[in-house]
C-alpha cells in the first residue's frame, strides 16, 4: 500500500473508494448516537457526510491509500477513518463476561444505472462489496455478524397505487437484479450473511422472482415516501413466504451522477479518463440488545473509463 502525502496530487488508479467513516460522530455525544436511529438515507445526506470526509482527509498527513497491485484507491486512507469502538462502550459487568456481546451489521447496497448489464456484470463485484464493507468497520466490528444485505437497484420503483402489483420492471434493471442475487445467495449458503432482501418490489415482482431464483428474498423494503399501507395482497403472500416487509427512508436517487462528478472534481479525484459511480453501500453497526446504533455510514465505489 502506498500513502502519499497530498490528497490535491492522487496517483493513478483504475477503482476509487471512498468512505465516510462513522457519520454518528459528527458533533454527537455518545447519548445522543444511542438515541438516533440513523437508519434513513438521503442523496444529500450521502453527499454531504462524504464531502465532509473529503475535506477532513485534506488536512491528513496520510490522506488516502493507494493498492497498486489492484489499482484501487481508498479515500481516506482507511487508518484515519473514524470507526465506533464498540470496547469502549462496554459496562464494567460486560468487560467481565468471557464472552463479549455481540453486535450485528446491516447493509443496504444501491446498484447505480451503471452498474447494470448489459454493459457490466454486477454479481461479480458483491465480494469486493462485502470485503470493503468489513475492512471499513475493521476493528469496530469484531464479534460482529453480517446479519442483512438489501439490494436496491436502479429503476426499479414502488407503486402504492397499483394493489395488484401489475407495473413490471424495466428488463436491465430486472436482470441485474437476477445477476447479483445469484452472488448474495452465496454469501448466504455459504454462511456470510443470515438474510437477503430487495427493495421496492410488489406483489407481481416478488412472486417472479421467488420463482426464478434458488433463495427467496427474506426482506423487501417499501419506501415510506410511497407506502402508508401495504396492500392486503402483499401482505398476505409475504406472510405465507416469510417475508418481512420493512419500510425505509432512502432517496430514490442515492446517488445522481451529477453530483458525484461535482463532488470528485471539488476534490482533484477525477482522472483524465473520467469517472463511473457504480455502487452506494449504506451500513449500521448495531447493539441489537440495546436497540442501538454504534455506527453509521456510506461507502461508494467508481470506476474509471479505462476500467470499463
Amino acid at each position: 500500500m502506498a500513502c502519499p502525502p497530498s490528497l490535491d496530487t492522487p496517483p493513478k488508479y483504475d477503482r476509487l473508494v471512498i468512505t465516510s467513516g462513522n457519520i454518528m460522530l459528527d458533533g454527537a455525544s455518545a447519548s445522543t448516537i444511542f438515541r438516533t436511529s440513523g437508519l434513513r438515507a438521503s442523496a444529500n445526506e450521502v453527499c454531504t457526510v462524504l464531502d465532509e470526509a473529503l475535506s477532513t482527509a485534506h488536512d491528513r498527513v496520510k490522506p488516502w491509500c493507494l493498492d497498486d497491485a489492484k489499482g484501487i484507491l481508498y479515500v481516506p486512507d482507511d487508518c484515519q477513518v473514524r470507526r465506533c469502538d464498540v470496547k469502549k462502550l462496554a459496562t464494567k459487568e460486560e468487560e467481565e463476561e468471557a464472552e463479549p456481546e455481540q453486535v450485528i451489521i446491516v447493509a443496504k447496497i444501491f446498484l447505480l444505472s451503471n452498474a447494470l448489464p448489459p454493459t457490466f456484470s454486477p454479481s461479480k463485484d458483491i465480494p469486493f462489496l462485502i470485503q470493503t464493507l468489513h475492512r471499513q468497520l475493521d476493528g469496530s466490528s469484531s464479534g460482529s455478524v453480517l446479519d442483512s444485505i438489501v439490494l436496491s437497484v436502479d429503476g426499479i420503483t414502488y407503486d402504492e397505487m397499483d394493489d395488484q402489483g401489475r407495473q413490471e420492471i424495466p428488463s436491465v434493471s430486472w436482470q441485474g437484479l437476477l445477476d447479483v442475487w445469484q452472488a448474495v445467495e452465496a454469501l448466504k449458503k455459504d454462511g456470510k450473511v443470515s438474510r437477503i432482501g430487495v427493495s421496492e418490489l410488489n406483489l407481481g415482482s416478488l412472486e417472479k422472482l421467488s420463482k426464478s431464483v434458488e433463495i427467496q428474498p427474506d426482506i423487501n423494503h417499501l419506501s415510506l415516501n410511497d407506502c402508508c399501507v401495504f396492500p392486503k395482497s402483499l401482505v398476505k403472500y409475504a406472510k405465507e413466504h416469510r417475508i418481512e416487509l420493512l419500510t425505509h427512508g432512502d432517496a430514490t436517487a442515492i446517488m445522481p451522477k451529477e453530483s458525484f462528478d461535482e463532488l470528485v472534481k471539488k476534490h482533484h479525484l477525477t482522472p483524465e479518463s473520467g469517472l463511473i459511480p457504480r455502487w452506494v453501500t449504506k451500513y449500521s453497526l448495531i447493539h441489537p440488545e440495546r436497540n442501538v446504533v454504534l455506527d453509521k455510514g456510506y461507502i461508494v465505489i467508481a470506476d474509471t473509463l479505462k476500467r470499463s
